[in-house]
């Protein structure tokens, strides 16, 4: 700030200012005010270290163990190992990697592992095209699975709404399961207890997440609440109550209406078991019509490991087992 004041002081008349009240002519009392609002002109750089000393701090008798503690905290800070948000899990979610400032990392997270640390697994959808799969009625979770045929009756499906309609990638088809009515028969329970049982192509996968997709049409036949099993029974086995794990109980994602021909939410769920077939059952409907129907169902899963039959299979899962056991000992 420029201002006016006297040649007492100065050969030329602008100065610039700074600090104390800049409003005061006089200079004697411009300086008197200088404490009230210093101003930084001239700085130099030394280490914390030159600072902690007893000319700065004459009260402290400890200064000097203050100094010696910080010393030792930055030289331990100095020659640790770049450092990354929990260390990215371990070596087999992902690698921390030097960002190039003050040793702090970022971590390079493997193919199936996402997230700050490496500890979010990526969800891949299992693609079940062609795949082999069975519709099913008049079966609960634990009993047995009794296969549904094509016709418009108990224990049927319309010969054009037929299971495989939910895997092949358009919302212009459907799978319509009749259950213990028929296609007249309107309540609240046709077409409960009915669903499918598939076994993967792409092998024995760790599936925890799943989402329907509304058909075109008659929202009250929507599914809202289903039951997953898992096997890894051999496919003559699959018909088997005996043969299958409960590894979810609960709502199906469209409990709140999504619209139609329009996907629900996707349904998380914990499970570290990995299995080769599924099942799924639906056991409530939205309302009052006949059967259950839904266009799309789709899998998601964490891992999978290729197989064909039972004895790669076995010899797979022990070593997925094995792997387990590593991580979680060390």
């Amino acid at each position: 700030m420029l201002m006016n004041i006297s040649d007492k002081y100065f050969t030329k008349s602008n100065v610039t200012i700074f600090g104390g009240n800049i409003s005061i002519k006089s200079f004697d009392d411009w300086y008197k005010s200088v404490s009230d609002n210093p101003v930084l002109v001239k700085y130099g750089i030394s280490t914390i270290f030159d600072l902690l000393t007893s000319g700065h701090f004459s009260g402290d008798s400890y200064i000097f163990q203050k100094a010696a503690l910080i010393k030792l905290a930055v030289n331990r800070y100095l020659s640790n190992p770049v450092y990354c948000y929990n260390q990215c899990t371990d070596t087999i979610h992902g690698t921390c990697i030097d960002s190039g400032y003050f040793q702090f990392g970022i971590c390079q997270c493997k193919s199936t592992w996402t997230g700050i640390d490496c500890a979010t697994p990526i969800q891949h959808y299992i693609d079940t095209l062609h795949n082999s799969v069975s519709a099913i009625w008049n079966t609960k979770v634990g009993r047995n699975s009794y296969l549904a045929s094509i016709g418009y009756g108990k224990g049927k499906m319309a010969s054009k709404e037929t299971v495989s309609n939910i895997f092949d990638h358009t919302i212009h088809t459907e799978y319509r399961s009749f259950g213990s009515g028929s296609t007249n028969t309107r309540s609240l329970k046709t077409g409960l207890n009915t669903g499918f049982y598939i076994t993967l192509n792409a092998g024995i996968c760790i599936v925890n997440r799943f989402q329907f997709t509304t058909t075109t049409s008659h929202p009250k036949r929507d599914p809202i609440m289903v039951t997953l099993e898992g096997s890894n029974a051999d496919k003559s086995l699959l018909t088997l109550g005996s043969s299958w794990t409960l590894i979810y109980n609960g709502l199906s994602g469209l409990e709140i209406d999504p619209g139609r021909g329009k996907t629900g939410v996707f349904q998380k769920f914990n499970n570290s078991q990995p299995y080769r077939s599924y099942r799924l059952l639906v056991v409530l409907k939205r309302g009052v019509e006949s059967g259950v129907h839904y266009s799309e169902f789709a899998f998601y899963d964490h891992s999978c490991l290729p197989g064909k039959n039972n004895e790669e299979i076995s010899l797979l899962l022990l070593h997925f087992f094995i792997k387990l056991f590593a991580i979680d000992t060390f």
